[in-house]
């Protein structure tokens, strides 16, 4: 689900940029959700909608984003996605 773009917001120190990553979820058009990260959420739901995201998406159009949740490294946001890929949707705990 990663594409990376390079996408930055300005970081308060120093006038940095640092790269800014989401963890999101799709609603997929059979109810079904996809799990993803990113560092363009309206480009990815784009592609994914377009049939050039994941084959699960590919045949489940159209998708919307149901949630998404901001983090400071891809390994962060890669923690989160592992997080929802093992849990049961009953037990996700979107904040």
């Amino acid at each position: 689900f990663l594409r990376v773009n390079a996408k930055s917001v300005p970081s308060v120190a120093e006038g940095q940029i640092l790269p800014m990553y989401f963890c999101c979820i799709l609603r997929c058009s059979d109810r079904s959700f996809y799990v993803g990260v990113t560092d363009d959420l309206s480009q990815r739901v784009q592609e994914h909608n377009s049939g050039k995201g994941a084959d699960w998406t590919a045949a489940r159009r159209p998708v919307k984003l149901a949630w998404s949740e901001q983090h400071p490294t891809l390994s962060s946001a890669r923690k989160r996605e592992n997080q929802f890929s093992h849990a049961p949707i009953g037990r996700w705990a979107l904040s």
